[in-house]
């Protein structure tokens, strides 16, 4: 017997019925999960991922990393172009367009992606615990052109 995914909607009651109507369909067979609500949104979800999800994710990441050093050998291989291009002086070559390029999606795009990738995977629930009240409580900081302007308001 295979397992059917769970679907649960949560919707506005109309007229004459519950305030919120709850609906589940399908069936999760030895399985524990975790119901999370968010205002009008309910998520029913495994209570840990498979580790082979992570994994996989893992995996992924280590992929890009082949393809990131890929695009960083052929940047190399690309002649440098002349500064006035890099400087926007003059127009780009087809040169001056690969090499700009591979760059980019090599560091920014690629790095960026495996970086996110690998931090996910490793998180914590005292990490996540730790952004989300960051996120929900976030810390105030005045800035004070003219201290003692400041000072002279608080005495007067």
């Amino acid at each position: 017997m295979t397992n059917m995914p769970v679907t649960v909607v949560l919707r506005e009651g109309a007229e004459g019925e519950p305030e919120w109507t709850l609906s589940v369909r399908g069936r999760a067979e030895q399985a524990r999960v975790e119901l999370r609500t968010a205002r009008a949104r309910m998520v029913i979800a495994p209570e840990t991922l498979e580790p082979d999800v992570l994994s996989q994710v893992l995996g992924t990441a280590d992929e890009l990393e082949a393809i990131q050093g890929r695009l960083r050998r052929l940047a190399n291989e690309v002649p440098e172009p002349p500064d006035e291009m890099l400087d926007h002086e003059m127009p780009y070559d087809l040169h001056a367009e690969l090499l700009t390029t591979l760059e980019c999606v090599a560091e920014d795009d690629l790095g960026g992606a495996i970086g996110k990738l690998r931090t996910a995977a490793a998180a914590t629930p005292e990490q996540l615990r730790r952004l989300w009240e960051e996120d929900q409580f976030p810390e105030v900081v005045e800035v004070v052109e003219d201290p003692a302007a400041v000072e002279e308001e608080e005495e007067g």
